[in-house]
């Protein structure tokens, strides 16, 4: 809020940035792993193999 009138960002603007920046890219990454484990999975089951 204090970047909208012009104020420096305080502590806790730092703070949240650097948890809520891993946090996102870190659900990026696992619904991207989710999504290839699942195509894969499906793939192995038209082929007749069990996964």
């Amino acid at each position: 809020m204090t970047l909208m009138v012009g104020g420096e960002p305080g502590r806790s603007a730092g703070a949240i940035r650097w948890v809520a920046g891993p946090l996102v890219v870190g659900s990026i990454l696992a619904a991207f792993v989710s999504w290839r484990w699942e195509r894969r999975r499906a793939r192995a089951m038209n082929e007749g193999r069990q996964a």
